[in-house]
């Protein structure tokens, strides 16, 4: 399961995650959303892929941590999320979810994460876009009540960006080495 790389991009129109940019103008200058994707060889369930993504080896470090915050993620949990009848893993809940896309809140409602598998029309051999987003909703600034990231997520902007990418990159490696293709 060869990768053409990771890109960070639009966020495409008509998603689960476009949607959640507010009509509210000051709101929706204030909310933060980011989308990577990746174009991998192959036919991938969303199933499939969020699955490497949570089992991916970056992904494990932070699972380890959540587990020490008592927010449990095991293996079996991801599986109840994605066939079963859970709607949460550590800390999300489903928001929303279509056969090609899931949107996670946190407990905090104050993030979410994104995915989405969308096959590739015009290949001659099956292939499939791979996209991980993450959305920071802006709340009220306890002095001006205007919708505001805060400071400490602007700080954090570079990191928060590199660690995204990062998380899809592992998730590629990580659908590679399952599919016997390497990683």
């Amino acid at each position: 399961m060869r990768t053409s790389g990771v890109t960070r991009g639009e966020i495409p129109a008509s998603t689960l995650i476009a949607a959640c940019l507010p009509a509210d103008p000051d709101a929706r200058a204030q909310t933060h959303l980011d989308c990577f994707s990746s174009e991998l060889d192959g036919t991938l369930s969303l199933e499939t892929y969020v699955q490497a993504f949570y089992t991916s080896w970056l992904f494990r470090a932070e699972r380890f941590v959540l587990n020490r915050l008592k927010l449990p993620s095991t293996d079996d949990d991801l599986q109840n999320l994605l066939y079963g009848d859970r709607r949460s893993f550590a800390a999300w809940t489903i928001e929303q979810r279509t056969d090609t896309e899931l949107l996670m809140c946190d407990v905090a409602r104050k993030t979410k994460s994104w995915f989405m598998v969308e096959p590739v029309a015009d290949s001659s051999t099956a292939r499939t876009v791979v996209y991980f987003g993450t959305v920071v909703v802006a709340t009220p600034h306890r002095q001006t009540g205007k919708p505001d990231l805060g400071a400490v997520f602007r700080v954090f902007m570079p990191a928060h960006l590199l660690y995204g990418r990062s998380l899809l990159v592992t998730a590629c490696s990580r659908l590679r080495k399952l599919s016997g293709q390497g990683g």
